[in-house]
């Protein structure tokens, strides 16, 4: 089977979903909520007028954008434009846990000025806080160079025992980092001369694999020792 190539979908595209869900949810729940409070919209400013209202413009929403977000990957808005929301670690669908605590963490990304919806547009991941929060990306079909690169090395290796990096093995690594662009630094980490990054370097099964925050980074080949 081919394997579907994503690339990050970006702020504007996910606000422009965002809008059609706010659409699409506005048509069932709005006439419903005028005809049960009727009158009473106009009167109280308040952002919940009873329990009714609660249920239907409140409850009603967040059940259905996370069912949609553990069954489809996507809310209809999502669907329309071919963008799916997806586990970091491993491109799968969300758990009901964690799509859960992606709703929740919508709140710290609206609360101050939305600046964790606005950060979506400067991201690397095109990761709102709520993103980084739950693990999620959300992509769309590739259509530029970029690759998206799930992070399975994390995924698979976050549990394993690693092996002891020696004395010997920093001798032997020394001369092949310098050839791809590395130096040995204190402990077990390297830093990567063009950039000045600092990676921790993990030993399993005599090969030398590099991580970055926490993740192995795929594009760094593993090195033999």
């Amino acid at each position: 089977m081919e394997q579907i190539e994503y690339e990050y979908a970006g702020f504007w595209i996910r606000m422009g979903a965002s809008i059609i869900d706010l659409i699409l949810i506005s048509i069932f729940t709005l006439p419903i909520t005028m005809i049960i409070y009727e009158e009473s919209i106009l009167k109280y400013n308040s952002f919940i007028l009873g329990p009714t209202d609660f249920l239907i413009n409140w409850v009603l929403p967040a059940l259905l954008t996370i069912l949609f977000w553990i069954y489809k990957s996507a809310t209809p808005g999502k669907m329309i434009l071919n963008i799916k929301v997806l586990n970091e670690d491993d491109g799968k669908t969300l758990t009901a846990g964690q799509a859960l605590g992606r709703y929740l963490a919508y709140a710290l990304a609206v609360v101050p000025f939305f600046l964790g919806i606005l950060w979506i547009a400067f991201d690397k991941k095109k990761q709102g806080w709520h993103d980084r929060l739950a693990r999620t990306v959300v992509v769309r079909n590739k259509k530029s160079r970029e690759d998206i690169k799930f992070n399975k090395k994390f995924a698979e290796y976050k549990k394993i025992n690693y092996d002891e990096i020696t004395e010997i093995d920093n001798l032997i690594l020394e001369p092949l980092l310098n050839e791809i662009g590395f130096e040995l630094s204190l402990g077990d980490e390297v830093i990567e001369i063009s950039s000045g990054k600092i990676y921790k370097i993990l030993k399993k099964d005599n090969k030398i694999y590099f991580s970055f925050n926490g993740e192995i980074d795929d594009s760094i080949k593993a090195i033999n020792v």
